[in-house]
């Protein structure tokens, strides 16, 4: 293109020139010659200049595509029994609200406590709580003086008591005592009867199943103030009188 250009000047310029001498028209076409070779240097130059930046391109391009990424190592992670995920779970949400309940909601056991009608008031009987398998009944006067006092047990053997009557002004009146030895086959039971300021005054043992009638007709204990202690009452049997 460039070329052609160049040969159309140069023959408008021939053209321009045909009355001239031979001489300057011979100069003249050597400087134009000149031009030529110049203009043709600089756009070899330029076609040059364009390829090599061509190729630096591709190269560069070329080492972008092929550039190493670094890659993530990503762990393993071994896939869990679905029964531990789920005993997992259940261990979070009931384990926690148990141990939450036990210690809001959980009291200690309290004595349970019987009183006189009195004012003010003044304890009759405590009961305590069961502690190692044991308990105790206290029995107290009107003057807060204790009276007399029942072990319960239970454990391989047991001995519970009730209390089963009340004086009308808070005194125990009557209770009683099962108790169940461990491999026999006798139960016992125990009846006590106390005064209006709880002091014992008879005892009453049975035995059953009993044996026979004359089993229980001496079984009965009184209470001895002096030593307080039981002592059994004993029956005196009449002797004929001789003749």
């Amino acid at each position: 293109m460039v070329r052609l250009l160049t040969f159309n000047c140069l023959l408008v310029f021939l053209a321009g020139c045909v009355n001239n001498s031979d001489e300057k028209l011979v100069q003249k076409i050597d400087s134009l010659q000149k031009s030529l070779q110049t203009i043709e240097q600089k756009l070899a130059n330029q076609n040059s200049q364009d390829t090599i930046e061509k190729h630096e391109q591709k190269k560069t391009d070329t080492a972008i595509t092929h550039q190493t990424v670094p890659k993530t190592i990503v762990p393993v992670v071994e896939p869990k029994n679905i029964q531990d995920t789920l005993k997992s779970k259940k261990q979070v949400q009931f384990t926690t609200p148990s141990t939450k309940l036990s210690d809001k909601n959980v009291k200690t056991e309290e004595s349970v406590f019987h009183y006189y009608q009195s004012t003010p008031k003044r304890v009759s009987v405590e009961i305590t709580p069961w502690h190692d398998g044991k308990r105790e009944l206290n029995f107290f006067d009107q003057f807060g003086n204790k009276t007399y006092s029942i072990n319960d047990i239970r454990r391989s053997y047991s001995s519970t008591t009730e209390l089963k009557e009340f004086h009308k002004n808070g005194a125990c009146s009557l209770v009683k005592t099962s108790v169940n030895p461990d491999a026999s086959m006798y139960w016992y039971e125990t009846e006590i009867i106390f005064d209006e300021n709880n002091n014992p005054q008879w005892k009453t043992e049975l035995q059953f199943p009993q044996e026979s009638t004359e089993q229980n007709l001496n079984n009965k204990w009184w209470w001895n103030t002096r030593t307080n202690s039981w002592v059994k009452q004993e029956i005196i049997r009449e002797q004929p009188v001789p003749h």
